[in-house]
């Protein structure tokens, strides 16, 4: 039976602040939030699609190099067939040639000062889009005091297949805006693109303290998301304990890890998420985390093993791209994994072959210990015409990998090292789990 080793407690004061507070074996970690700043509204109106206003449809096709007006593409509308969550989601049938979309208007009133932050989430689901294809996802056209006005950068998502995975973006408002229009594009697209629960809101920056306690503190690592915020580096040896003041943006997550001499490392998040635990699974990561080059990460956990029960070992992996919602381009060595020091081998790779061909032809080597990863900015599957698409890999994942580690496990407390290999990029990973079977 698969066991967490690490304890959680949660107190929660009786006026002014939330306080996370989780204990290990010797470190003690608190957070204070004054909970009226996050008084947080969705300006969207109808967000997922339960009642039939506040959006407006739209359809051009492209005729002679120029865009005019065009009947909306049958099947475009609210539908029941598929959603994320409630009753509806709005579904866009696409068509080659075609941009068809939905919009709404939003004012602010007042006009939103510069410095803040204008944060957005959504969920989608495409069947059927293609690579060679147009946008597909979130544009937000924004309108700002001074009579200007820019579509926001940094909003663009890979071509690809998607299961209402949830895509999230954060922007700092240059100037003083006005109103925004936004956008829900599936642009000179095949197949087809259901949205929901969309959600837009204005936060803005809170400093808020943390304390850490504990025997020998040695490094203190702050994420948000995948980027490192804070790093403290070596913390002078018999330190046991450590304040420090940081700025977080509400509905932002962060990571906080926290690193002893003995080369422990706790891992604490903001808001508070505990580590997922099923029946004969148990998942070690929190959300995606990042492993810069050269660099590796250390995971623990117990376990009582059963003699007629096989472990496995799992995670997704990806390598960074210069763009942060750039598409999957190529592939490189960069994966290393060790279970109680010992180097995970090809040959413990379960539902995998040493060779893969990718839709262009080339066959790739899938690596016998340090394993090949794809370059993409999200962990969605690749366009059929994609070349890069995994013709051969099961259900065409290139990024999960499964290990049989059955032999090495130990009864009590076992350690899984990952290491990045690549030279150029950042390691992602996520959903690192011990699989009992």
């Amino acid at each position: 039976m698969i066991q967490n080793f690490k304890i959680f407690k949660i107190e929660i004061s009786a006026i002014l602040f939330f306080v996370n507070f989780f204990s290990f074996s010797d470190v003690n970690f608190k957070i204070e939030i004054d909970q009226n700043l996050f008084k947080i509204k969705n300006y969207v109106k109808n967000p997922s699609f339960e009642e039939d206003y506040g959006w407006s449809v739209y359809s051009n096709e492209y005729v002679d190099g120029k865009s005019q007006a065009a009947k909306i593409s049958e099947g475009t509308g609210r539908t029941e067939k598929e959603k994320y969550s409630g009753n509806y989601s709005f579904k866009i049938t696409g068509k080659r040639n075609f941009n068809t979309g939905i919009y709404q208007r939003i004012d602010f009133e007042p006009p939103i000062n510069k410095g803040k932050y204008l944060y957005l989430s959504y969920r989608i689901k495409t069947k059927g889009t293609i690579h060679e294809g147009g946008n597909i996802g979130i544009s937000i056209k924004a309108f700002f005091t001074d009579g200007t006005n820019i579509y926001i950068p940094g909003l663009s998502i890979p071509k690809g297949i998607y299961n209402f995975e949830e895509l999230k973006f954060k922007y700092e408002i240059p100037k003083d805006i006005k109103n925004i229009i936004l956008y829900c594009i599936y642009y000179n697209q095949e197949g087809e693109i259901y949205y929901d629960d969309i959600f837009l809101t204005i936060v803005d920056k809170i400093k808020t303290k943390f304390e850490v306690s504990g025997k020998n503190l040695k490094r203190i690592r702050i994420y948000s998301g995948t980027d490192l915020i804070k790093d403290t580096e070596n913390i002078k040896k018999g330190v046991n304990h450590y304040e420090d003041e940081i700025e977080i943006l509400p509905l932002v997550d962060y990571l906080f890890e926290i690193e002893d001499y003995e080369g422990k490392i706790y891992r604490k998040t903001y808001p508070e998420k505990k580590v997922l635990i099923k029946e004969g699974e148990m998942n070690l990561t929190m959300g995606e985390e990042r492993i810069d080059v050269n660099e590796e990460k250390i995971y623990y956990f117990n376990v009582k093993k059963k003699e007629d029960k096989k472990y496995i070992i799992e995670l997704k992996c990806r390598l960074e791209t210069l763009s942060k919602n750039a598409g999957i381009g190529g592939h490189n060595p960069a994966l290393v994994i060790f279970i109680n020091e010992e180097r995970l081998k090809f040959d413990r790779v379960i539902n995998r072959k040493d060779k893969f061909t990718m839709a262009d032809g080339r066959i790739c080597s899938t690596g016998n210990d340090v394993f090949t990863v794809y370059y993409s900015s999200h962990f969605i599957f690749p366009p059929e015409d994609n070349p890069y698409f995994p013709v051969d890999i099961p259900e065409n994942d290139p990024y999960t990998y499964k290990f049989d580690i059955t032999d090495i496990l130990k009864d009590g407390e076992n350690k899984v090292k990952i290491q990045n290999k690549s030279q150029l990029r950042a390691l992602i990973i996520k959903d690192l789990k011990v699989i009992e079977k």
